[in-house]
């Protein structure tokens, strides 16, 4: 082949590579606590009503499929009662409405699983296994879901990968990954669980022992600021419909995961590209 043809054939396959690498998911969008965020409404952790501001402001103006905030929401907070109740009423009537639990870290007591209803498996619902502590507990039984998050660190500090479904106390639980992609898709448990393995169409679910698998990290999201949602400012085409992840990006209050090639990546993108594997899997 003459160096031109081949300068030109590499040339064009250069270009197909970069158009693909940067298409956006059309299945999740990620919408951002960000720097300016902070700088409008004030310091991070957000008071419960900002959350409830946003739950509402984008179930008013837009139809997600799911809405996943990946924030932890773990105790009090002093003289916010009333915050608490409009973070409250603001699940209710909110369908496929989903928050962050960790079962990872130091000092973890198992005990409030064990003793509660929550097998996502059967879409129960659950709470922290730090502690059923408000307002996850009354959020759940206000018609949200939590769900299990947990990333997997290998030793060099690299996400390595992400649990598909969680094991405490004898019981398999689905991670947050498997049920939001479970949800959206529309499948049910049996649809998914064959035989003691797990299956995403016809196309089953690579996993190690522990049910964790690998993350392809390809994907790019459309993204939002917080403010944007709240002044309706979003394009429909990329909330309607989709899995909308609210997250931090803020890198002085949470650092960014390094997923490789000296690429860092904020928590709720690996969470986002974890989901979208999955997604991808069923719809190849």
């Amino acid at each position: 082949m003459k160096p031109f043809f081949v300068f030109i054939s590499l040339a064009l396959l250069c270009i197909a590579a970069c158009t693909t690498a940067s298409a956006d998911s059309s299945d999740i969008t990620i919408v951002y606590i960000d720097e300016k965020t902070v700088e409008e409404i004030g310091p991070y952790p957000l008071s419960r009503d900002r959350y409830a501001d946003f739950i509402d402001s984008i179930y008013s103006n837009y139809v997600p499929k799911c809405l996943y905030l990946n924030l932890l929401i773990t105790q009090y907070q002093k003289g916010a009662s009333q915050s608490d109740s409009r973070l409250l009423s603001s699940v209710v009537g909110k369908p496929n409405l989903f928050f962050s639990a960790m079962t990872s870290g130091a000092g973890v007591n198992h005990d409030p699983y064990a003793a509660s209803r929550f097998n996502e498996i059967t879409y129960n619902h659950v709470w922290m296994a730090q502690g059923a502590l408000f307002p996850l507990a009354k959020i759940a039984r206000s018609g949200a879901f939590t769900s299990i998050s947990d990333v997997g660190l290998n030793k060099r500090g690299l996400v390595e990968g992400v649990p598909s479904v969680v094991r405490i106390d004898g019981n398999n639980y689905l991670s947050t990954p498997l049920f939001l992609s479970i949800t959206y898709l529309g499948l049910t448990s049996g649809q998914v669980f064959r035989n003691g393995e797990l299956y995403f169409g016809n196309r089953k679910i690579k996993t190690d022992k522990q049910g964790w698998y690998d993350i392809d990290f390809s994907h790019n999201f459309t993204s939002y600021s917080y403010h944007e949602i709240l002044t309706d400012s979003a394009s429909r085409d990329d909330i309607d419909g989709r899995i909308v992840m609210l997250g931090l990006d803020v890198p002085a209050l949470e650092r960014h995961l390094e997923v490789g090639r000296n690429r860092k990546i904020t928590g709720v993108e690996v969470i986002a590209n974890a989901t979208q594997t999955l997604i991808d899997l069923y719809r190849p």
